[in-house]
């Protein structure tokens, strides 16, 4: 199933070299193949699989979120955010290149995003709401939404937290179990339900990184919930957040094992 994503992926890198400059190209490239988990498009492919969706079909949603993904990690290390010289062991894109080319590089991975998926729609309605939910995750209601808040914000309380969670990094993995639901039309009880998966699975993936980068947001300053609650408040609430996807997954009509499996090792990663 990867394979196939890599392969799509690569074949997209290939088509842009085509078209655009070289160095942008390169840095396009270098980010999206920076050792990332992929955890957004698998899940993505996983959700499809389980409701009977052909992988085909989602394939360009797929990608269009981990570029999405990968643009905002980009501008996340820039010197006017988190200020990151290296991700996964490498030097950031605006280390290894330049920040304009940084910049330009995150710019062209967001717009593209959106000029994949609407190369490959069929301009049905079902399409044009996926298309929609993938803005609306990625937008002032979703990802930036989070970010803004987080950096504008000297106080957090747990609340506080919470919501910057389910925008900054719920949002997208929300949407990365959502979208195929949509392009695949499943009644409204289903999709509810899917949503609500995505919720629990963003704020597990949020906590377990603040689990993972205690030390480093302590020495940054940054509040997250392991500083402002410790961290056996923080594993209680990841175990909470599971227990409800363990009654969400048995209220679907479908068979969600595939699914539920993946999301399991996503509480117990240890990167």
């Amino acid at each position: 199933m990867m394979l196939e994503f890599e392969k799509f992926l690569n074949a997209y890198v290939y088509e842009l070299r085509a078209r655009t400059d070289e160095t942008l190209c390169s840095a396009i490239d270098y980010a999206l193949n920076s050792g990332g988990k992929r955890v957004r498009p698998k899940l993505m492919l996983l959700t499809a699989d389980v409701i009977g969706l052909n992988k085909t079909t989602v394939m360009p949603f797929a990608l269009a979120i981990e570029c999405i993904h990968t643009y905002s990690l980009i501008h996340d290390d820039l010197p006017a955010i988190d200020n990151d010289d290296f991700r996964r062991g490498r030097l950031t894109v605006h280390k290894a290149y330049d920040y304009a080319t940084a910049i330009l590089a995150g710019d062209a991975l967001l717009n593209t995003a959106f000029e994949i998926v609407a190369n490959h729609s069929n301009n049905d309605s079902v399409t044009l709401a996926a298309i929609s939910r993938l803005a609306t995750s990625s937008g002032i209601s979703g990802m930036i939404g989070g970010q803004i808040k987080e950096l504008k914000s000297t106080c957090h309380t747990c609340d506080d937290l919470l919501d910057i969670y389910s925008k900054k990094t719920g949002a997208l993995i929300s949407a990365s179990i959502s979208i195929p639901c949509i392009i695949n039309n499943v009644d409204k009880s289903e999709l509810a339900i899917f949503d609500e998966i995505g919720n629990a699975v963003g704020l597990i993936f949020q906590l377990v990184d603040d689990l993972l980068d205690v030390e480093k947001e302590i020495a940054l300053g940054k509040t997250t919930f392991v500083t402002l609650m410790g961290k056996d408040n923080t594993n209680a609430l990841i175990k909470e957040q599971n227990n409800i996807l363990i009654n969400l997954f048995a209220k679907s009509s479908y068979d969600c094992t595939l699914l539920s499996d993946y999301v399991k090792t996503l509480s117990v990663r240890n990167s």
